[in-house]
């Protein structure tokens, strides 16, 4: 399957970005070299989706190996500053290309309001796991199989919100680990990363006035395998579309 074309990529501080033609909007934060292969699998999945997709394939966090060599492009573009003081986001620590990413999202998410729909915000991730093929991140966490939705309680003042509805991550959930089931992979929630701090990306849909549906997929390494990826875009694909059309 071949990506849009190179013309449909607009340049920008952190990387690129393209326009889409649905409520999806794609973001690969961690696509400048910490989640191996996630600007690809974000490209397909937005393909697939005929979403707006934003990618930073410049700048990295601290604990990258480009780190040493390039320290003026750190910076970790799935955390964000929150003042509960001012409540609001800080950008004045950040790097102004960081700004510039969220202006972006910002800037889709209000092309998909202006055509009465609800923005849906997928940002893709990479993670090391056998058994786990995706884990889902939306501000809550798994208690167990059969109880898989416990609020976090106990996360302190910066804490988030849920970030979709419940009823579209058990569809989500379901429909994910029923395509997976066949390559004996499990998916989760909150299993490693959780989403529901003020810092993290997709609360930034939540809040100051914005209430869009957001999400993480943390995907592990074999699904990003080039002999995996463009089955695991359609997967995905799949499975949002059921979820949220």
């Amino acid at each position: 399957m071949p990506f849009r074309k190179k013309s449909s990529e607009i340049a920008t501080g952190y990387g690129f970005k393209q326009e889409g033609q649905t409520k999806f909007i794609v973001v690969a934060p961690h696509a400048g070299g910490d989640d191996w292969r996630t600007k690809r699998a974000s490209k397909l999945i937005a393909q697939e989706l005929k979403a707006y997709l934003i990618v930073n394939s410049i700048f990295f966090k601290s604990t990258s190996p480009k780190a040493h060599k390039y320290p003026e492009n750190i910076e970790d573009f799935n955390k964000l500053r929150w003042s509960n003081k001012q409540n609001k986001y800080l950008w004045a620590r950040k790097k102004p290309e960081m700004k510039e990413f969220y202006q972006d999202i910002r800037t889709f998410r209000r092309q998909i309001k202006e055509k009465n729909n609800t923005p849906v915000a997928i940002y893709i991730h990479g993670f090391k796991a056998k058994r786990i093929g995706v884990d889902i991140g939306v501000g809550i966490k798994a208690k167990n199989e059969k109880r898989f939705l416990n609020k976090n309680k106990n996360s302190g003042p910066n804490s988030g919100l849920i970030t979709i509805k419940i009823s579209h991550l058990k569809k989500l959930k379901e429909i994910l680990s029923e395509e997976l089931k066949p390559l004996n992979l499990r998916v989760t929630v909150g299993n490693r990363h959780i989403g529901w701090s003020k810092c993290s990306a997709i609360q930034f849909h939540k809040h100051n006035k914005r209430n869009d549906f957001a999400l993480q997929l943390e995907l592990n390494r074999s699904l990003r395998r080039k002999n995996n990826i463009q089955l695991t875009s359609k997967i995905i694909s799949k499975a949002l579309k059921f979820t949220f059309d």
